[in-house]
């Protein structure tokens, strides 16, 4: 092979692990991959008294949907508001009968930029497990494009792919306390700070993310490969 191409760092180990050259190595990503202009912010400041924590993805324990139950009712005692958004097909975690927790199902693609809207902050807490590991986190960019503020885990490939402070709190896995609190301080931020706070996650996106970018790159990656 003349190119061998890999998304994230655990790709590339596998690679140079079955003895890939590492000049013939490449990060690139997918097509058209990136975040679209639909995921784009809202040009209203948000009130302060809705304050809905967002997830999107499968309902699965692998996603850390458990841990996140556990540290929302943490939440709601600094903030009795709080309320939980799960959006996505059912897996193999049911969530529990409580008034505070709201069950959409799946929902299309085109829809989540109306639910990154409403939202006060995203939260994907995956867990890596012995047979997998989080390769991108593509909903924590679709929610930074949309100037949400995000929570997630240090899991996986999720580190490579966001930076702490750019609209980001990174927390590590399985830990209820700290996941808790970052939860919270992103609640608690005025709604101007919020919107500062997201706008520095949306410029993040936008510089690293941008499907034309990316397609251009790929063109060049190509072009100087096998000319």
């Amino acid at each position: 092979a003349s190119l061998l191409i890999y998304l994230n760092q655990g790709a590339k180990k596998n690679l140079e692990s079955v003895g890939a050259p590492k000049e013939k190595l490449a990060k690139l990503f997918w097509g058209s991959w990136g975040v679209s202009g639909d995921f784009r912010p809202k040009l209203k400041v948000k009130s302060e008294k809705l304050k809905i924590v967002l997830y999107v993805g499968i309902l699965s324990k692998r996603k850390g949907l458990d841990h996140l139950v556990a540290a929302m009712e943490d939440v709601r005692k600094k903030v009795p508001q709080a309320k939980l958004w799960l959006v996505g097909p059912r897996g193999d975690f049911t969530p529990p009968h409580m008034r505070w927790i709201r069950v959409f199902g799946a929902v299309k693609n085109s829809t989540l930029p109306k639910f990154f809207h409403k939202a006060s902050v995203f939260v994907l807490p995956s867990v890596a497990t012995p047979t997998w590991q989080e390769q991108v986190g593509m909903v924590n960019l679709q929610a930074l494009g949309s100037g949400l503020p995000v929570v997630t885990s240090r899991s996986g490939a999720i580190p490579e792919f966001v930076r702490a402070g750019q609209g980001v709190l990174l927390v590590g896995e399985r830990n209820r306390r700290a996941l808790a609190e970052a939860i919270s301080k992103i609640l608690k931020f005025t709604p101007q700070q919020a919107a500062r706070f997201g706008r520095l996650g949306t410029k993040f996106a936008r510089q690293h993310y941008d499907p034309r970018a990316n397609i251009q790159h790929i063109e060049e990656v190509l072009v100087t490969t096998f000319r």
